[in-house]
């Protein structure tokens, strides 16, 4: 009902409704629906914070132009919405997803407590709800937890990495967003760090796939890991740091290992912008 009718909704409203829905989110029984209320909450409060420092900078541009003389507190004010405005801007882009399809709930503290997860729980459950919670940076408790779980009894499910490894990266965006509003060493650190992390994560899952990837997450988990070679590249570029060379390396192996399921016009895609920046780089 709330989000029905988000567009009379105040800014405090909004965000209340998030952190109530993040609180539903955080509990041991977690479900496909809770998810998706989430994500639309964070969405909605994104957006309207967003409008809130939009309209504070449209008056403070207002007050500059129709003042002479330029206020140099009032330019730095300026400068400081403006940058919270593409922060929030690029958040709402980068934190959106599809809600999940499915309904289904799990019960985490029964989950933790089995020697085994059931097949049902993995693809109902674990899978669709994981590839969700990783573009809800708050909800770190669950999906700790879920990890964890899924470590122990599923260690050999490139599953697991493929999921980690996309929640660091999203880790990692947020943080180099900042990074480039401040232009501070820290968040750029802390945005390298979790890309790091990133592809531990997920040159883990590679590992356990075959020379030629047949399931579905198998494959996933190749594309992921090209995704990734490809979007680390563009982050060293961004920031202008030089591109190591065992990354160059890193990339080169992802062609290699794209090329059996290149006929996928999703592989070919990612494939072709490795290939681009290889020869770029030659």
């Amino acid at each position: 009902m709330f989000l029905q009718e988000a567009e009379n909704r105040s800014l405090e409203n909004a965000r209340d409704a998030f952190l109530l829905a993040m609180l539903e989110v955080e509990t041991p029984m977690i479900s496909t629906q809770k998810i998706n209320m989430a994500l639309a909450a964070q969405t909605l409060y994104l957006t309207k914070l967003q409008k809130y420092i939009q309209d504070d900078l449209s008056e403070t541009e207002s007050k500059i132009k129709g003042g002479g003389n330029v206020d140099a507190i009032l330019k730095k004010q300026e400068e400081r919405l403006q940058g919270e405005v593409d922060f929030l801007q690029k958040c709402v882009v980068l934190l959106k997803t599809e809600p999940i399809a499915s309904v289904y709930e799990l019960n985490l503290n029964k989950s933790k407590a089995e020697k085994t997860i059931p097949f049902g729980d993995i693809k109902n459950g674990f899978d669709p709800m994981l590839r969700s919670l990783v573009f809800l940076p708050l909800a770190s408790q669950n999906l700790e937890l879920m990890f964890d779980i899924l470590h122990r009894l599923e260690g050999k499910n490139p599953l697991v990495g493929l999921h980690q490894s996309k929640m660091y990266d999203v880790l990692a965006q947020i943080q180099l967003i900042i990074a480039t509003a401040v232009n501070e060493a820290e968040p750029k650190k802390d945005g390298f760090e979790h890309l790091s992390k990133a592809m531990s994560a997920i040159s883990g899952a590679v590992k356990l796939v075959g020379d030629v990837p047949e399931k579905s997450v198998e494959k996933a988990a190749i594309h992921r890991f090209g995704q990734l070679c490809y979007t680390i590249h563009r982050s060293y570029k961004s920031h202008n740091i030089p591109v190591p060379n065992d990354h160059m390396d890193r990339m080169q192996k992802a062609v290699s290992l794209l090329e059996p399921i290149a006929a996928d016009p999703r592989i070919q895609k990612i494939q072709s912008k490795l290939l681009y920046v290889l020869s770029e780089e030659n």
